[in-house]
């Protein structure tokens, strides 16, 4: 189907009436080798044509220009009363919410293509959605299969924006925390009015492509308009009682089986006889032939479809028996199974299984109390009593960052005003969201909350520079929070505690701007707060990582009072030393682990273009002291930060082997190096500029960053980095 064609289907779609102004906005895909290419954002005024067939005709074609040049190409789906030329719409732009969008998408491997699997698992909570909804007396939507997951529009019938908007959220937040498992979920952020949506017949392009992890052109497959909702009925499904829902949510196994020391007891019993040390497999236990040889992941679904609350330690702890054993694989299986499967695993499978390798005890037999033997306990009394044994078989604990920060409880990012925590921290989420080392420690793939309460404008500047230091979007699991968000508050600790999703980790930066009002030398004040936060840690099952300051003494500590220190399970100190212009981070505190090891790092500045006013707008990153000293830099406070544009131009580009360039270099142009060395010189008089860049330069090309060569048939310059 051609991308012409499909939107033509999704015409009626777009909100197209005599004073329409339509948006095109194409941005290049992340993750793709080669030259990038700058968003491009196009309108089409319907009073600018003589006729609707003229105007679908240009919007179309230039749709199919951008798709066709490599673009992803999107288009709001609300109405847009009036947008500055070559500006993308804001929500202050749009007359009316004419749709609530539902985007279903993968939780992992964001950054690459679906696989036709993700695909499906997108469809099927669709399907889920769609019924649950339909029961409440929605219509079905317009549906369409994104590229990468699926999109669920419903009209709306409103005129009232800023309402809607409220509304929807709250209504995404519900469908989100009601529907979404391991591997999809709903995304909560796509309430506002001006969101757009991937056009129909255009290629969701992410990374590059594989045989498995194809382009896919988003489709439509259900276009017909339903009649409009009204807000009235997205309120009656968010004040739902939770019962029902809570019912539907939970597995078939947690349903019909109880837990009871008993049931925990024939279950172990049944383990016991079954060995872990096979194959992961594909989830299933029995298959027509009897035993599936890959039945490990299968049995660890299954005690997961409980919902126990020691389940997790009970599949380890049997899994720990294999030498194929690790606590990332056994942590990629947990955090796969999938309560919303079409075809659940039953525990009854796992019973069957041990049956076969010799189990005599039925799974309905009640097991005597005295068949305990590995622990003293007695009937009826308050406590139970542990051996050895039992101690040796708890499970290990568990990291989010190995050997620095747990994957429950509370924690400390402390530091000097200027020492960089606030960078530090955004650098720690995105290893933490994106599963890779940080300085250098392992680190598991986990959801992270940001609550940046000192405002969204620089942490806007800091993403963007992100991106622009390591050419990808940031990543798609970390969330964040600007509202005014209060710890004392019970409301507030009470309504992040229903969004924020299971297992996460949760950073309060700081913990001044959370606590307003309250005194931070104070036992009962610092008492609440730590209440507060322990217990967003208790009903998450995760981290809460507190951003906080020394006092005027910085080798005293965290400022405040001393329960503050005592209750945290974790502490990262942040060290500036501001004459050798050094900083530094260490574990101050980590219990049960060794602590004191200093890791340093450097805030490295970027250029991210010009304010209204024509001043620069700048940010930092960071980069570790490994990755320092593991390559040579230049120095100089304006040389720095050229190589790094420099680098990035050059391992863009697509030329090779100009004139005297080695055949298997990239390389740019030397005038286009000066003139993006040129752009970043704002302090400099503007007069003075291109000389000063063609003295940085030359500077780099002499420190052997950079290597220089001609074009022997136009005397044109070009340069490329010898170490590629």
């Amino acid at each position: 189907m051609s991308a012409s064609s499909d939107i033509n289907q999704c015409w009626s779609v777009l909100s197209v009436r005599k004073d329409s102004i339509l948006e095109l906005r194409a941005l290049w895909p992340n993750g793709i080798t080669g030259v990038r290419h700058k968003p491009v954002v196009k309108h089409f005024h319907s009073k600018d044509f003589a006729s609707a067939a003229k105007l679908k005709a240009a919007f179309e074609s230039a749709a199919t220009q951008l798709n066709e040049s490599g673009y992803n190409v999107y288009s709001p789906f609300n109405r847009i009363a009036h947008v500055a030329p070559g500006t993308a719409a804001k929500d202050s732009d749009i007359a009316k919410v004419d749709y609530v969008l539902i985007d279903i998408d993968r939780t992992s491997d964001t950054k690459r293509p679906a696989t036709s699997e993700e695909v499906a698992n997108a469809a099927a909570l669709a399907k889920d959605i769609r019924a649950f909804l339909g029961d409440n007396g929605f219509p079905n939507p317009i549906e369409m299969m994104s590229g990468n997951g699926t999109h669920m529009l419903y009209p709306l019938d409103t005129e009232d924006v800023d309402l809607a908007k409220s509304v929807i959220k709250e209504f995404l937040y519900f469908i989100a925390g009601n529907f979404d498992n391991d591997r999809v979920c709903v995304d909560k952020g796509v309430h506002n009015p001006s969101r757009i949506w991937k056009l129909p017949g255009s290629y969701a392009r992410k990374g590059e492509q594989t045989p498995d992890r194809p382009y896919r052109k988003a489709t439509i497959t259900q276009g017909v308009k339903p009649s409009p909702i009204s807000l009235e009925m997205l309120k009656k499904v968010t004040e739902l009682e939770s019962e029902a829902s809570v019912e539907k949510s939970q597995p078939p196994a947690c349903r019909e089986l109880a837990k009871g020391e008993t049931q925990v007891q024939r279950l172990k019993s049944a383990l016991a006889h079954i060995s872990s040390d096979v194959p992961r497999g594909n989830g299933k236990i029995l298959d027509k032939h009897g035993v599936d040889d890959g039945y490990w992941a299968g049995v660890v679904w299954a005690i997961a479809g409980l919902g126990w609350p020691d389940g997790k330690d009970i599949a380890r702890s049997w899994s720990m028996q294999s030498e194929r054993y690790s606590d990332e694989g056994f942590e990629d299986v947990w955090h796969a199974y999938n309560p919303n499967h079409a075809k659940p695993i039953g525990i009854g499978s796992v019973f069957d299984l041990a049956k076969k390798f010799g189990w005599s005890l039925s799974p309905f037999e009640a097991i005597p109390e005295n068949n305990d033997t590995s622990s003293a306990s007695v009937k009826g009394t308050r406590y139970r009593l542990s051996n050895r044994n039992d101690l040796m078989a708890m499970p290990p604990l568990e990291w989010v960052v190995k050997g620095v920060l747990p994957s429950r409880g509370l924690a400390a990012v402390f530091g000097p005003s200027g020492s960089g925590k606030t960078f530090l921290l955004l650098n720690l989420a995105a290893a933490i969201c994106s599963g890779d080392p940080w300085f250098g420690f392992r680190t598991r793939q986990t959801p992270v909350v940001y609550l940046g309460l000192e405002g969204g404008a620089g942490l806007q500047k800091r993403v963007k520079a992100w991106e622009l230091a390591n050419n990808t979007e940031f990543p798609s699991n970390f969330r964040y929070l600007i509202s005014d968000f209060e710890l004392s508050n019970s409301n507030d600790v009470d309504g992040l505690i229903e969004v924020l999703p299971a297992n996460s980790v949760c950073i309060v930066d700081t913990l001044n701007r959370a606590s307003p009002g309250s005194d931070e030398n104070s036992s009962a004040d610092m008492g609440k707060l730590l209440a507060a936060a322990k217990k967003i840690e208790a009903q998450t099952c995760g981290l809460v990582i507190l951003c906080h300051h020394t006092g005027k003494d910085p080798k005293q500590g965290l400022r405040g009072h001393s329960s503050l220190h005592a209750a945290m399970d974790a502490e990262i100190e942040l060290i500036r030393d501001k004459q050798k212009d050094t900083r530094s981070w260490r574990s101050s505190k980590l219990k049960d682990e060794k602590d004191g090891d200093s890791y340093g790092f450097r805030l490295l500045g970027h250029y991210l273009g010009f304010d209204e006013d024509g001043d620069a707008i700048t940010s930092c990153t960071v980069e570790s002291e490994i990755t320092v000293q593991e390559k040579r830099l230049p120095k100089g406070k304006l040389n720095r930060p050229a190589y790094y544009t420099i680098k990035a131009l050059i391992s863009e580009s697509t030329i090779r082997g100009v004139g005297t360039v080695p055949c298997e270099y990239r390389c740019i142009r030397v005038d286009d190096a000066i003139a993006v060395v040129r752009e970043q010189l704002v302090t400099t008089q503007s007069n003075r500029r291109t000389t000063k860049a063609k003295g940085i330069l030359d500077s780099l090309i002499a420190e052997g960053f950079f290597k220089s060569g001609l074009d022997p048939t136009n005397d044109e310059g070009w340069i490329w980095a010898p170490e590629e």
